[in-house]
């Protein structure tokens, strides 16, 4: 795992901030970046070993800012949170590089199908999540998705469309960008 502090420096650099001090600025006035950092100090624990402080941060940051990470939970490099109020992540869930989380969201374990050797979400590199919708169960989100306001994901979803409604369907295809997604 890379260390704790490129891992916040990719985050506030996905969101365009650069410099020490323009980015602790930025963490003392926007709720998202600090949940991010608060994120990361949780991972970094866990990846130490030391699983009731990382429950302890996982706590003050569920009290703080309103979400929910699981201990476990992988997210790569540049990950962003807007407005954190809401969001859920279950312990199982691995994600990519340079992912966008919105209010609301649900990336959940899924108990009804047991045929299913994994349990929770696998979100490829930029993936975006909408606000208020939820990913359940062991599907997989391809490089580039996008997953629209509301929807309820439980099939695999392709690289580079767009889903949405309940359950989610395609709704269209992005166009791939011209280099390839960071790693």
């Amino acid at each position: 795992m890379p260390p704790l502090r490129m891992l916040i420096r990719s985050d506030f650099s996905a969101l365009g901030i650069e410099g020490i001090l323009s980015q602790v600025k930025y963490a003392c006035w926007c709720s998202g970046a600090r949940a991010t950092a608060f994120y990361r100090l949780q991972q970094h624990v866990t990846s130490r070993g030391m699983i009731r402080l990382a429950k302890a941060i996982a706590a003050l940051n569920h009290a703080l800012h309103g979400c929910e990470f699981g201990v476990g939970c992988q997210f790569g490099p540049s990950l962003i949170i807007r407005h954190p109020t809401g969001i859920v992540v279950n312990s199982g869930v691995v994600a990519g590089s340079s992912c966008t989380l919105l209010h609301g969201v649900t990336l959940g374990e899924s108990h009804v199908d047991e045929s299913c050797d994994r349990r929770s979400p696998r979100l490829g590199n930029g993936v975006t999540l909408s606000c208020g919708c939820s990913v359940l169960g062991g599907v997989v989100v391809g490089n580039g998705a996008v997953v629209a306001a509301h929807a309820v994901v439980i099939r695999d979803v392709a690289e580079f469309t767009v889903v949405g409604g309940v359950p989610a369907k395609v709704l269209a295809t992005r166009p791939q960008a011209s280099e390839p997604l960071p790693k």
